[in-house]
């Protein structure tokens, strides 16, 4: 459902939902182009995994689209036990 929501002209994943868990990460609405979300890694700790991702935004004398923007970056991870907690770097 959600990929459907997100890009809905893009081929449904493959993804084993017994072996995996997506993780997703969601920017809002921007006013211009130039900003990205990415998942750049993740990691396990105390039993719980921990997403990290980035934003970029365009530089302030950057010319830019004005155009509403929604990033956003979905990942499939191993399934492991605990909870997802997200990281910015």
């Amino acid at each position: 459902t959600l990929w459907r929501a997100h890009a809905p002209a893009r081929p449904l994943p493959d993804v084993d939902f017994t072996r995996e868990t997506v993780a997703a990460v969601f920017m809002g609405t921007r006013m211009t182009a130039g900003f990205t979300i990415e998942i750049v890694g993740w990691r396990e700790e105390g039993g719980n995994v921990v997403v990290m991702y980035k934003e970029t935004a365009p530089s302030r004398d950057a010319i830019a689209a004005q155009v509403l923007v929604s990033p956003y970056h979905l990942v499939a991870l191993p399934k492991r036990p605990g909870t997802i907690t997200f990281e910015k770097k």
